[in-house]
């Protein structure tokens, strides 16, 4: 294989790993076709270093793969381009880029540099291929290419070739067969190595593939450790170019620094480089490689390279069925929840130590002129304690996943809709413990309306505010690009919907351009259901007027006139509550499905 030096994009230490194998069985696997290693060792005085050549494979894992699911990964002539601006066109306009942003109008591309040089190489079952080089080598570029995962900026010539088993592939047909492992660390932090493990197992190992032999194959892979002998190719060429490696000397290390460009000696290296790919191109190995990759989409091809279906795969390219996928996406989020006391023990005593202080604030109201106008102020901040809560509890949840979310999209493990589902299913009991903890302790402490039913009632109704918060929590979340961004769109969008809630601003008084806006207000409905609950009953002289001179509400229904409810409006309050919750987590769904659209 031979790789280009020429890559300006710098892509660091590179880490990536790609791999074509699939299955494997116990056994021992030795495949005869494969080149000879070098092995070194020691003389007798142990002054110098023997090297040796002896049959052995380039790096064979332990296990047998059958012949009908080996894997031979080829590629031919990659050439990679780099994009840069035009001249002149280095800052657009704002009005094209975000026409460009909404159209997804692909931009003109401007070749900037030949990053990889007609790369053929080859990836066989059963084999560990390490690709080497210095810093900005072209590393992940090429690995990138190889995995269908180029960036944006980043062009494959139209003659590249990739194939599995001689037969051309693509995007799709590629990630149903193998991984691919990139250099950045993405995890969910909070699950064990076993953990991860096994979630991955169950989602990427066949449909068909029972759940006891998915845990089993994971524990083999936690325990087995495969000896690897590795070589390293252009020893022996290099040595008749009379460039050995010294005694004593890696010869991984040796050979990537005679293949970097030093500073200063530019031309002197280019010239060596040049002498060492030319002799390479011309040694059996260079030769049996593009032999291999070579048989990529040509007819009359043997058995060996017949691409076999794969099996429990459906058409989409997922290997797991959607109940699999949504039960490994709850199980894993569940773990998270319980293993994070900052979620659940915390927020638990942080919402028992608010809500004892509003008690105390408003202990023991009594149906008087004051103590109506306390009583409609505590319930009101019963809705925005339960919003601002929620909605900045769940703010960060998608967007700091987000990363790892994409790479196991692109991945093919799961779908958008399992994926919310089961992050939002499985945070569900902590957004009923919270209200209900809260409700719990301010209730009885106020004085609110005595009696099983309008405490009940208030309970409900603080839990569907906790949970359309949420959801809206989850929409921000979801259409925010960071954290960051997140947390600074939050409190300006929630304001407005809170001035609509009857409290702030008469809903008669709403103006009519914003008439439409306050329909998506929960703070209406709620606070107009709570109100309800808490003065439908009160009939005149309930309320004890003890000041003269003073505008006093002496029944229920003069309260609720005042606020320009209606107690028939309950049920539809209660309805609107729950079409927001749908609504909100709707949207939600719709921004990270888009967000995961745009990043395929």
């Amino acid at each position: 294989m031979t790789i280009n030096t020429d890559d300006q994009y710098g892509d660091g230490e590179s880490k990536n790993t790609i791999s074509s194998s699939r299955r494997y069985s116990s056994g021992s696997y030795q495949d005869q076709s494969m080149d000879d290693a070098l092995s070194t060792t020691l003389t007798n005085d142990k002054a110098t270093l023997i090297q040796v050549w002896k049959p052995k494979s380039y790096g064979s894992v332990k296990g047998q793969i059958p012949q009908h699911d080996r894997l031979t990964y080829t590629w031919k002539e990659i050439d990679v381009f780099g994009e840069a601006p035009a001249d002149g066109k280095a800052r657009e306009p704002l009005c094209t880029r975000l026409r460009n942003c909404c159209t997804r109008q692909r931009k003109d591309f401007n070749p900037r540099k030949h990053l990889l040089k007609n790369v053929t190489g080859v990836a066989r079952s059963g084999e560990l291929l390490a690709v080497m080089g210095s810093s900005g080598a072209g590393k992940t570029t090429l690995l990138n290419a190889l995995a269908f995962r180029s960036p944006p900026g980043v062009k494959i010539s139209p003659n590249a070739v990739r194939a599995l088993n001689g037969v051309p592939v693509n995007a799709e047909q590629l990630r149903a067969r193998c991984a691919y492992v990139q250099q950045d660390d993405l995890f969910i932090p909070s699950l064990t190595t076993r953990e991860h493990l096994l979630f991955q197992a169950l989602l990427r190992m066949g449909r068909d593939v029972p759940a006891s032999v998915k845990q089993h194959r994971m524990s083999q892979s936690t325990t087995d450790t495969n000896a690897i002998s590795p070589s390293v190719l252009a020893v022996r060429a290099a040595r008749r170019l009379g460039i050995p490696c010294p005694p004593n000397y890696n010869p991984a290390d040796f050979y990537v620094q005679m293949l970097a460009i030093a500073p200063a000696k530019e031309a002197e290296c280019r010239d060596m480089i040049k002498k060492i790919c030319d002799s390479f191109a011309v040694s059996p190995i260079a030769r049996e490689v593009l032999e291999t990759a070579s048989v990529a989409g040509a007819k009359g091809m043997d058995e060996p390279y017949l691409l076999q279906p794969m099996e429990g795969v459906g058409s989409t390219g997922y290997r797991s069925s959607w109940w699999t996928q949504f039960y490994c996406i709850l199980w894993r989020s569940w773990l998270s929840v319980l293993k994070d006391p900052m979620l659940v023990k915390v927020r638990l005593l942080q919402t028992a130590m608010v809500a004892t202080l509003i008690g105390s604030i408003y202990f023991g109201q009594v149906l008087d002129q004051d103590g109506v106008m306390n009583i409609n102020g505590s319930l009101f901040l019963f809705l925005t304690n339960m919003t601002f809560q929620n909605v900045f509890a769940v703010i960060n949840v998608f967007s700091a996943e987000l990363p790892v979310f994409l790479r196991e999209k692109r991945s093919r493990l799961y779908r958008v809709d399992t994926y919310f589902l089961g992050k939002t299913i499985a945070e569900l009991p902590l957004f009923i413990a919270v209200p209900f903890v809260f409700t719990s302790i301010t209730y009885p402490m106020i004085g609110l309306k005595a009696g099983a039913t309008h405490y009940l009632t208030t309970l409900f109704i603080v839990t569907l505010v906790a949970n359309v918060s949420t959801s809206f929590g989850y929409l921000i979340s979801c259409a925010s690009s960071s954290i960051s961004m997140a947390l600074s769109v939050g409190p300006p969008v929630v304001i407005p919907f809170l001035i609509f809630g009857g409290f702030f601003l008469n809903s008669a008084s709403v103006p009519a351009y914003f008439k439409y806006l306050s329909y998506l207000s929960w703070f209406r409905y709620a606070n107009e259901a709570l109100l309800i609950n808490q003065w439908s009953t009160i009939v005149d002289g309930d309320i004890a007027c003890t000041r003269a001179n003073v505008t006093c509400p002496r029944s229920g229904e003069i309260i609720l006139e005042t606020f320009n409810f209606r107690v028939e409006d309950f049920a539809l309050d209660i309805v609107c509550l729950f079409a927001l919750i749908v609504l909100f987590r709707l949207g939600a769904l719709l921004c990270l499905w888009l967000r995961s659209r745009s990043k395929e």
